[in-house]
């Protein structure tokens, strides 16, 4: 449903924590966490792009711009509503 062009529920606008995206990426650091736990990664010998722990922290920070990204939409809406 609308309001003035504008959705009535957050739940249409803040839509990432349903999102595949965001739920395999959490799955993957709770692996991660449980496979590890505390113990640091062995050291990676080849290029840093194929190292599957960069590769996590760098699908993390992907994921952090577009919680902030999500906030600030939402935020807007409320500000605006």
């Amino acid at each position: 449903m609308e309001v003035d062009g504008r959705p009535d529920e957050i739940g249409a606008i803040a839509r990432l924590a349903d999102s595949a995206r965001y739920q395999e990426t959490l799955a993957r650091v709770e692996a991660e966490v449980a496979a590890r736990g505390d113990a640091m990664p062995a050291a990676w010998l080849g290029p840093s792009e194929d190292d599957p722990t960069y590769r996590l922290i760098v699908a993390c920070n992907e994921l952090v711009v577009a919680i902030d990204n999500e906030v600030h939409t939402v935020h807007s809406y409320l500000k605006d509503k």
